[in-house]
């Protein structure tokens, strides 16, 4: 019986040595792969940068939340404007700003900063202007106390 013999590339149809990749670029082309590394790992850089930096904006987001519902808290059981302010924004990331409402027997606080405040200062002309807001409201509890009496 013969046996049948499958040739799988040219080379070896021809009975040559198969033909392998010396490695190297041919046409003027070498310094091609370098740049494209190098754009490669600046684009893989950028990315890296602009997702800390949302991550980073995550993090004030939750802070503002956090600094509002402490305030309206102290509010709401009797401490000033003026008692609440100092606390509420002195680990404040940024230029923030508190706003405070009582309407209706409800404490409302917001706390605001600016977004281009907290990221890294190259990044910061990326950004819209958008602020960063955290609002809580509670039950001012002069009126729970007035209301049960």
């Amino acid at each position: 019986m013969g046996h049948l013999r499958v040739h799988s590339t040219r080379a070896e149809r021809e009975g040559r040595a198969s033909a392998r990749p010396s490695g190297r670029v041919s046409g003027g082309q070498e310094g091609m792969v370098t740049a494209e590394a190098a754009f490669a790992i600046g684009t893989l850089c950028l990315v890296a940068a602009v997702l800390a930096a949302g991550i980073g904006l995550l993090g004030v987001q939750l802070w503002c939340a956090d600094a509002a519902r402490e305030a309206a808290r102290r509010l709401a059981r009797g401490d000033t404007v003026g008692q609440v302010r100092a606390p509420a924004l002195r680990d404040a990331p940024g230029p923030a700003r508190l706003i405070t409402r009582r309407e209706g027997g409800l404490v409302t606080v917001t706390v605001t900063i600016p977004a281009t405040a907290v990221v890294p200062a190259p990044l910061a002309p990326l950004l819209p202007d958008v602020a960063l807001v955290g609002t809580a409201t509670t039950l001012d509890e002069a009126t729970v106390r007035r209301a049960a009496s």
